[in-house]
């Protein structure tokens, strides 16, 4: 028997699978020649197990199939790959050498995937001058056609800047152009910016911290948003508990937060007293000389003592009783206090 042989509509079954699979597959514009290996036996299925160990007809014409198209379908990748970075050059060529951003616009507003690879070939705002990164700010968040998505992306990128990497004084206009979008912008502004700041507490610089602490203390802040920032916070310092050794920024943050809420902040079930509470118990102990700490501590029971749980003050005396600073007595007593009344 020949090693190859053509499929044909006249092949007995097993091969009625395999035409019926040829009739509903073949291109009318093509004349495709299908053969198959012969080490599958062609007798009749009454006489043959049916394929056991072996692949089937079927399976050899697909797979012959795929074989042929692999090249091809390469091909078409490669293409396309091609013919997206042309699409997206102009981009990459205006972020490249752009000196106004307001002309970014249309950038901004690209898909997610296609902005971040844009903005890693073309934008360079981590050396940017103070007026530079503001306007760069202003041009992301004063468009309401720019997703809020690549709102947080941008805002990130800032983040990341010089200015806020560093231990360099933050030029007073970006802060004022920031406090300037805080009315609209807020919560857009908390999440893209001030909780990239917070993620790494190890790399928080005290010039960043700073910034933050203006924001949640200005007129315009949101309550709300100040509230998200102290969970974020919280969140934050529960995951990183042994980075804040030699930092402490983020209590700075905590401090200004719990500052501009007011006293029933925490009541309504909002959960945001147990998860302090729970924090502490991870972080206290790997910072139990953090006098900034203490300070966050006596704050939080002081202002937000009356609407905490028996138990949540309870964590609080427990915790306070693991800290080496000479506010510890002081949190003890506050504590008391409130669960008195």
């Amino acid at each position: 028997m020949s090693s190859y042989r053509a499929v044909a509509e006249t092949d007995p079954d097993p091969w009625g699978a395999v035409v019926q699979y040829l009739k509903e597959t073949r291109d009318p514009s093509e004349t495709t020649r299908y053969t198959l290996c012969s080490d599958v036996q062609l007798s009749s299925p009454l006489t043959n197990p049916p394929f056991v160990g072996r692949a089937t007809p079927l399976q050899l014409v697909r797979q012959q199939q795929h074989l042929e198209k692999a090249p091809e379908a390469a091909e078409t990748q490669s293409s396309e790959a091609s013919d997206d970075m042309e699409d997206i050059s102009w981009a990459i060529e205006m972020l490249s050498a752009i000196t106004d951003y307001d002309a970014a616009i249309r950038v901004w507003q690209l898909p997610n995937a296609t902005l971040r690879r844009v903005c890693d070939a073309g934008l360079d705002v981590h050396n940017a001058s103070g007026p530079a990164l503001a306007q760069f700010i202003k041009s992301v968040l004063s468009n309401s056609a720019v997703s809020l998505e690549n709102q947080h992306y941008l805002l990130g990128r800032a983040a990341a800047s010089e200015w806020f990497s560093s231990q360099q004084v933050i030029p007073a206009v970006v802060h004022s152009q920031l406090s300037a979008m805080l009315s609209t912008q807020s919560m857009t502004i908390a999440q893209g910016l001030i909780a990239k700041l917070i993620e790494e507490p190890g790399r928080l610089t005290g010039p960043a911290a700073g910034l933050a602490v203006k924001l949640l203390k200005a007129v315009d802040m949101p309550m709300v948003t100040v509230m998200w920032v102290l969970g974020e916070v919280v969140a934050v310092a529960k995951k990183n508990s042994r980075d804040f050794a030699d930092n402490d920024a983020l209590w700075t943050i905590a401090e200004a937060a719990i500052s501009a809420l007011p006293s029933d902040a925490v009541s309504g079930g909002c959960g945001l007293g147990a998860r302090w509470a729970e924090m502490l118990h991870v972080v206290v102990p790997a910072n139990s000389r953090s006098r900034k700490l203490s300070v966050c501590m006596l704050h939080f029971v002081n202002k937000f003592g009356g609407q905490l749980t028996s138990a949540e003050l309870d964590q609080t005396v427990c915790a306070a009783g693991v800290l080496a600073t000479p506010l510890k007595k002081s949190i003890v007593s506050a504590a008391n206090r409130k669960r008195a009344k």
